[in-house]
Parts: C-alpha cells; sequence; structure tokens
C-alpha cells in the first residue's frame, strides 16, 4: 500500500546521498528517467490528473529546470523507447470500460 503526502517533493540526491536540489513540488505518483539520463518526468497517474512535467538532468546551466508539461487525463501507465526519445502512456482496462487508448510522445 502506498500513502503519503500530497502534493509530493522531488528532490535530487548525489550518490552519497547527499542532498542536490528541490526539483519539484507537484501533485506526482510516477516517476520515469529517460534510458539516456537526461529527461526526468514527473507525472501524477491513477487517481490524480494525469499532468505530467519534464524536467532537464544534464544542463549545468539549466539547473534542473522545467522543459515542458502536459496532460493525459485517466493515464496509468508510462514507459520510455528504448531510444529516450518516445515516451508512450496509456489508459489501460479494467479501470475505464470504454475509451482504452495509448498516445506516443516525442
Amino acid at each position: 500500500m502506498n500513502s503519503g503526502h500530497q502534493p509530493a517533493k522531488t528532490e535530487r540526491f548525489d550518490t552519497k546521498g547527499n542532498f542536490i536540489k528541490e526539483i519539484s513540488v507537484s501533485k506526482t505518483n510516477t516517476i520515469r528517467i529517460s534510458p539516456d539520463s537526461r529527461v526526468l518526468c514527473l507525472a501524477g497517474f491513477g487517481n490524480l490528473g494525469g499532468e505530467m512535467e519534464f524536467f532537464n538532468l544534464v544542463d549545468t546551466y539549466s539547473n534542473n529546470s522545467m522543459i515542458g508539461k502536459t496532460k493525459f487525463h485517466c493515464g496509468v501507465n508510462i514507459n520510455w523507447s528504448s531510444d529516450s526519445k518516445y515516451l508512450v502512456v496509456a489508459v489501460l482496462s479494467p479501470r475505464l470500460r470504454v475509451d482504452n487508448e495509448y498516445k506516443v510522445i516525442y
């Protein structure tokens, strides 16, 4: 069982566990990092509204700034392609008996 406070804080730490920076405070429950470790996707799926925020993890000048956001209503599943160019989001049964769909974001 998952539980916690909303809005959730997303923070970045180094490999030794030292705090680096707070990235975002938003209503999210899903985190996906692209396979090339360049982009972070924070999403609020399931019982949340489907908002997705994207952050740059590589460019030191951007300081982990948000590079975009979108919304996928009723989304429950999200995955990156192996080349990190595409993101697949889906609405899946049995949660929703109609309007099941998937979208490829690039």
